[in-house]
Order: structure tokens, then C-alpha cells, then sequence
């Protein structure tokens, strides 16, 4: 591993020497340095010793970065997985992989208000991503094992005006148009705002053909945000946040799942359940009636002051989350067997305060208190035979509550002028209670379940501490280490609760999660600034790790998606590097390279079954990503991207792998001070491939195919903004 490493570092010099030989060209360009704010200090990207990638206001505009999703392709060792097109997103860093049904071990923090479990967050407007490797949890608690995403948007500055733009895509024969825009607005002499608006209306890009309900898939995606800044005096300022996400999708389930092999489908299925129907690439053909309603909002509140000693900091946020999700076709075809469904609903508060050492200070520290409140609230629904909406059964409400309180603190002490040692500490006190109430789910064919009364709760408290050292070279060059421990608290499983006393027994609880992280790395910037590149090795063990397992009976069929278990163990190795700036003062590169070796070192899956050696689904065994733009005057410009993602397990047995895939992007455009037009394709050759976990019929079992939700077609986009 570490002889490619340096292959690697010798490619990123190689690929350097290139603006080396552009010298006279690239006089005129530099980077700037960055300032990383998700280590809660003033640090630059030089300084941090972790591994980071952080996305430019630029460069999330030239590379069609438009939500969450999309952040993978430009990251490596960062993969995001999803569902469905409006389900859930689950995202993994170095192996450390989050699904659908275990937590997301990334969190995600939009503005300072944490979603650790986000969703299909649109990206308007943003200033600035950044992308931390490695478990964070001594400065963030738990949901960060695998690392965390800073998203900033732009804040208000105190300029007034705004912009308006319209986007179209056109994608199999199919479409979807969106407005969005800003506006910036003073208020009084103080206080200054930015309006954030966004709207989409059009087709899902994967089509229903047989729909009960004559609903092919439909989505109408709403998101509002503001930031108001109000400026006491020159020590103390407060930032307003609000945040409004909807989506109506009519003829979509929150998890879609489509044939992998379409002739395999076609030919079992098309004339014994299908009325004859063959689907394409990207069709399915489900009788159930689907609609999905999301509603999301979220307040922050963020007050700073500056004393002689250091700046305070008050962070507080309330975030509620209500979804409702109808549609999952268990036999995946046609016919009117059975179908599932989902009422979510989340109340999240957060708050903290901390005291970080002023910029000028030798030795800077941060120390603070934070609180996290969760409650949760979920009811499973059936429908058995055909039917409406309305005629889904709901199962028993599920309460959930979770309470994290913390006390952390870091501190980076110079032991030479150029050499740094940070030590950080956390002590994390974690509750979780759930209750049940008895009844009854019926899934037709696959029996009924039942749900008896529950009312559980426990307490977990742990040190999560982090050692690092790093030394600068002449504020060009730095090479580091870090050493972190991750930490995830146990919890319940309720839905196998009726399924036997042996099951219960076995999957009602699971245990902590707990892991250490070694890393080691060097980052810089090259020919005067013109390039930057990282490069970094890591290693993690996790000897405690929850993960998913999947009951079936002895035809195959699936019981339960739902449960999850702390038997297993893994380790993750690997490395990533970066090259990013200018090879001539018109041709700028964004270079990427991720390699992970991630294996299971025990997973008892089933009571004969242990998948010891197996790769950890879900992760690429190495992911690429290189994108160009050059810039013919100050206005024209053309961008081209090539990603590469690696063969990738699907399921925890590696029996359905994606193969190698190939993702190409072209965009050019036309921009002035006042208004701009851009023409894109993304996924040029068209590709079609699964982006989650796959799985086997729920309902028929093994019928020699594979299931999974798919990444989008060939996109074929024109998008136009003025400034006002």
C-alpha cells in the first residue's frame, strides 16, 4: 500500500512539472490558501492535519455539483449510495460504510445545523463543501465514524441584489425544468439577509410502466433558505438560519428497485405477471400504488463574540422531519401481491457553546458543552392484493428518543516553530429509549408479524480522544499523523421483536460500535501556488461494528431488511490523493484518486453462515475522478470530466457486483457580470448502474436476479441566470 503511495506522490510531482513547463502562461494564476472550518479553529488546509477535500464556490458550479449525490464524484474514497431518487442518502468514507438500515456514519452539517441523516439536500448557493476523512467524533460526537461534511452556503455580506436562473434536462425521452435563484437585501444598518429559492417539476428518471394509480413517476421538489446576519458591533454578531424542504412525488416509493439483468427480468416475468409488458433500461414495471410526501424544516441560530481572551460561540438548532412513503412492491412486478410502506416523522435540537483561543494566540484551543436531542416516531404500513393509498395498513407506532451530552476540548500546542501536536478529548454520555405498542403487520405471502409492547431504554458513556502531530515546511509544504478513535452508541431493533423468541432474543439490542483510525499524509502547494496536492495513507480497525443483517427463509425470501447486529468486525486500508489549481493561466485541473481495501474480519450473517473475508459491500475497491476547464477568453469556457468507480460489492455475500463504471461530463458556457448560459451532459455513454445495496425478490426469492435502485441516465441540461 504504501509503495502506491508513493507512486502516487511521484504521479501528482509528474502531472506538476506540466504547469512547470506552462511558466510563463501561469504567472497570472494562483490558489488561494483555504481556511478549513471544520476542526471549529481557524486553520488553513495546509495546517490541518487530516485528510480534507473542500469544494470552491467555483468548482461546485463548473462540476455540475447540484445536490448531496453529487459530492462523490469529485472526493475520492467518498461514496454515496441511496434508495431511491427521493429516498435517503447513505454515505461512506474509506470503507466505513453506512446503508439504509444502519445510521449514517457521516454527518452531514448544512449551515451548522446537523442531518445525520440526510436526504436529497439541494446545493443552492453554496460558498464552500468541505469533506473531512477519518472518524471526527472528539469535536462532533457520534455519526462520524467514517468522517463528516461541512455544506456553507454564501452568507450576507452587506451587497444587495440577487440572481434568477432556469435549468432543463432532458433524459430518456423524459424531462424536468427547475427555478432558482437568490436575492441579498439590507434591512437596516445592521442587519443584512440572502433569500435562497429553488424549485423543480418533472418526470423521475426511472419510469413505472404498470402503475395501479396511472402515476409514472412524478417529482415537484421545493427548497427555501435564508441566512440573516445582524451586526451588534464590530465583537459581536448573530446568523439567523432557515431552511424549508419539500417534496410530492406521486408514483414514487422512497426505495425503488430495478431488475439488474432486464432480459433475465423480461423473460421470467413478462408474460406470467407482467400483462405482457417488457421494461427498459430504465423502467420498472410495479402494479403498487406509490407516493412519497416529504416536509422538512430547520432554525439555527448561531451567536459569536470576540473578547481579548477568545471568541464565544452559541450554536442552536431545531430540525423537524415528517415523511410519508407508500409503494414498495415486494414481488417487483405487475401483479397485485403485496406492497409496503413508511410514516416518518423527527424532531432534532441541538445546541452548544464553546470558547475557542483568539487567531493570534501560540497556542490555540477550543473547549465546549453540546446537547443533542432526537425523537422519532415510525409506522410501518401494508397493503395486501390491489388497492389505493387510503388502503394501506399501518402496523404499530414505533417511539424512539435519543439524548447525546458531551463535554469536549482541543488543543494545539507548537512544540517548535514548525512542528504541532494536537490533543483532543470528548466525553460522550448517550441515551436511548424506544417503546412499542402490540399489534399486528400482515405481508400477505410472507405471513403476518407480530409487534408486541416494548418500553426499553439504557445509558452508554465513553472517552473519544485524538492524537495528531504535523510539521510545516516554510507555509509550503506540511507531512502528518493522526491517531482518532470513532464511536457509534448501541440501541434496539422493534420490528423483529414478534418474530420468535429465539430472533428477539438474538437481534432485539446491539452493542456500541468503536474504532481507531491511523493516518498519515503530506499536502502542499507547488510552482508558486499554482497547484495544490494532498496524499494521504490510512488504516482502521473496528473490532466492535454494527451492521445489517437480512432474514431469509429457506426458498430465500427476504423477512426483514431491519435488523441490525454488532457481532461483526472490520478493518479498512488504503489511501487518496489530490491535485487540484492551474497547468496554464487558462487550463485549470481537479485530479482525484481513492484506493480502499475493506474486509470483514468476522460477520456472523446468518446462524451457519460467517462472511469472514468478504469485502464490505457497498465500497468501490478504488474510485477516480479527473475534470478540466479551460477558459478561451474571460467569458467562453468548456469543462470536460472522466469518473472511474471500481467493481463494488452490492450485498454482504459478494454474489451481485457492479462492474467497472465509466462516468463522462461535458459542459460549456457563455458568462458575464450579469448574466450567464451553460449546455451540460452528464453520464455521456449512458450508463446504466446500480447505485445501492441490491438484493434478491423479496417476494419470490432466488429467481436468478438482482434488485437495486439505479444512478440516473444521460442527462442533457441548458441552464440560463441573470444577476440583478
Amino acid at each position: 500500500m504504501f509503495k502506491t503511495a508513493l507512486i502516487l506522490v511521484s504521479t501528482t510531482i509528474s502531472l506538476s512539472s506540466l504547469a512547470q513547463s506552462s511558466d510563463l502562461e501561469s504567472q497570472e494564476q494562483s490558489i488561494e490558501k483555504i481556511v478549513v472550518n471544520g476542526f471549529k479553529l481557524k486553520q488553513t488546509i495546509l495546517e490541518t492535519p487530516n485528510s480534507v477535500t473542500v469544494l470552491s464556490r467555483e468548482l461546485i458550479k463548473r462540476a455540475n455539483i447540484e445536490d448531496l449525490r453529487d459530492i462523490s464524484k469529485v472526493a475520492p474514497n467518498v461514496s454515496v449510495n441511496q434508495i431511491g431518487q427521493v429516498g435517503p442518502t447513505s454515505i461512506s468514507i474509506r470503507g466505513i460504510q453506512s446503508n439504509p438500515f444502519v445510521v449514517n456514519r457521516v454527518a452531514v452539517y448544512v449551515d451548522g445545523i446537523p442531518f445525520r441523516d440526510p436526504g436529497t439536500i439541494q446545493l443552492n448557493n453554496i460558498e464552500q463543501i468541505e469533506i473531512l476523512r477519518g472518524p471526527q467524533s472528539t469535536l462532533y460526537g457520534a455519526n462520524v465514524n467514517a468522517g463528516i461534511i461541512i455544506i456553507n452556503s454564501q452568507a450576507p455580506d452587506g451587497e444587495e441584489g440577487g440572481q434568477i436562473g432556469l435549468k432543463l434536462k432532458a433524459f430518456e425521452g423524459r424531462s424536468t425544468e427547475e427555478v432558482n435563484g437568490n436575492i441579498y437585501a439590507n434591512l437596516n444598518t445592521n442587519l443584512s439577509s440572502i433569500f435562497n429559492f429553488q424549485y423543480e417539476h418533472g418526470d423521475s428518471y426511472v419510469k413505472n410502466i404498470a402503475s395501479s394509480i396511472d402515476e409514472q413517476g412524478e417529482i415537484n421538489d421545493l427548497a427555501l433558505s435564508t441566512r440573516l446576519r445582524y451586526q451588534f458591533n464590530d465583537d459581536t454578531q448573530l446568523n439567523m438560519i432557515g431552511i424549508y424542504n419539500e417534496i410530492d412525488a406521486p408514483g414514487l416509493y422512497e426505495q425503488e428497485f430495478a431488475p439488474l439483468d432486464i432480459d433475465a427480468y423480461n423473460a421470467l416475468y413478462a408474460e406470467s405477471f407482467n400483462a405482457g409488458l417488457t421494461v427498459g433500461d430504465f423502467e420498472i414495471a410495479n402494479d403498487a400504488p406509490k407516493q412519497t410526501n416529504s416536509k422538512e424544516w430547520a432554525l439555527g441560530l448561531a451567536l459569536e463574540k470576540d473578547y481579548d481572551a477568545g471568541v464565544f460561540h452559541v450554536v442552536s438548532s431545531y430540525r423537524n422531519r415528517d415523511d410519508e412513503s407508500y409503494g414498495t412492491d415486494l414481488d417487483l412486478t405487475a401483479a397485485a401481491f403485496s406492497a409496503g410502506g413508511t410514516q416518518l416523522k423527527d424532531t432534532f435540537w441541538n445546541l452548544e457553546t464553546r470558547f475557542n483561543s483568539a487567531d493570534d494566540e501560540v497556542v490555540q484551543w477550543v473547549i465546549g458543552l453540546n446537547y443533542l436531542y432526537q425523537k422519532r416516531t415510525r409506522k410501518l404500513s401494508t397493503l395486501i392484493g390491489p388497492g389505493n393509498i387510503d388502503d394501506f395498513s399501518p402496523a404499530p407506532e414505533q417511539r424512539f428518543d435519543a439524548k447525546d451530552t458531551a463535554i469536549f476540548g482541543q488543543v494545539i500546542y507548537p512544540l517548535t516553530d514548525q512542528l504541532n501536536m494536537t490533543f483532543g478529548l470528548r466525553h460522550e454520555l448517550a441515551s436511548r429509549e424506544i417503546e412499542q405498542d402490540a399489534g399486528e403487520l400482515d405481508l400477505g405471502a410472507l405471513g403476518v408479524f407480530g409487534f408486541p409492547e416494548v418500553a426499553q431504554s439504557e445509558q452508554d458513556k465513553t472517552l473519544i480522544p485524538k492524537f495528531s502531530l504535523s510539521y510545516v515546511f516554510d507555509n509550503e509544504l506540511s507531512v502528518y499523523t493522526t491517531m482518532t478513535k470513532g464511536y457509534l452508541p448501541g440501541n434496539y431493533n422493534l420490528v423483529v421483536a414478534g418474530n420468535g423468541a429465539d430472533i428477539a432474543n438474538e437481534f432485539g439490542s446491539y452493542d456500541k460500535e468503536q474504532l481507531w483510525s491511523y493516518e498519515i499524509g503530506s499536502k502542499g502547494y507547488l510552482f508558486q501556488n499554482k497547484l495544490f496536492f494532498s496524499v494521504a495513507a490510512f488504516y482502521i480497525d473496528a473490532n466492535t461494528w454494527q451492521e445489517n443483517r437480512i432474514l431469509t427463509d429457506a426458498e430465500g425470501r427476504v423477512l426483514s431488511t431491519n435488523l441490525i447486529s454488532s457481532d461483526a468486525a472490520i478493518k479498512s486500508q488504503g489511501l487518496e490523493a489530490e491535485l487540484s489549481g492551474y497547468l496554464t493561466k487558462k487550463l485549470s485541473i481537479n485530479l482525484g484518486f481513492g484506493y480502499t481495501d475493506a474486509q470483514y474480519k468476522d460477520y456472523p450473517f446468518t446462524s451457519t453462515q460467517n462472511l469472514k473475508g468478504n469485502s464490505v459491500y457497498l465500497i468501490p475497491k478504488f474510485d477516480a475522478y479527473l475534470g478540466l476547464i479551460y477558459r478561451f477568453t474571460d467569458h467562453w469556457y468548456v469543462q470536460a470530466d472522466l469518473q472511474a468507480i471500481g467493481k463494488t460489492p452490492l450485498n454482504p455475500e459478494g454474489t451481485a457486483v457492479r462492474d467497472m463504471q465509466y462516468i463522462g461530463g461535458l459542459s460549456a458556457g457563455y458568462e458575464t457580470d450579469k448574466w450567464s448560459v451553460s449546455i451540460n451532459v452528464e453520464n455521456i455513454s449512458n450508463q446504466r448502474y446500480a447505485a445501492g445495496q441490491a438484493y434478491q425478490n423479496f417476494l419470490f426469492g432466488d429467481d436468478g436476479n438482482f434488485y437495486a435502485p439505479l444512478a440516473s441516465p444521460r442527462m442533457i441540461g441548458l441552464a440560463v441566470k441573470m444577476t440583478f
